[in-house]
């Protein structure tokens, strides 16, 4: 099974809202937080929109 290792590299500063909403869908709220997303192509998506705030 793949799966992605996410982790919130940056806090809630300066952060647009649809990238905060986006952050919240999965789960990352607060920084240094870690989930584990399956391979998917809605994931994919997601983490794309939102690459500069991950890791």
């Amino acid at each position: 099974v793949k799966a992605y290792l996410v982790v919130r590299i940056k806090g809630q500063a300066d952060v647009p809202h649809w990238a905060n909403t986006t952050l919240n869908l999965l789960k990352l709220e607060k920084k240094y937080r870690a989930v584990i997303l399956p391979v998917k192509d809605n994931t994919a998506g997601m983490l794309k929109k939102i690459q500069h705030y991950i890791s």
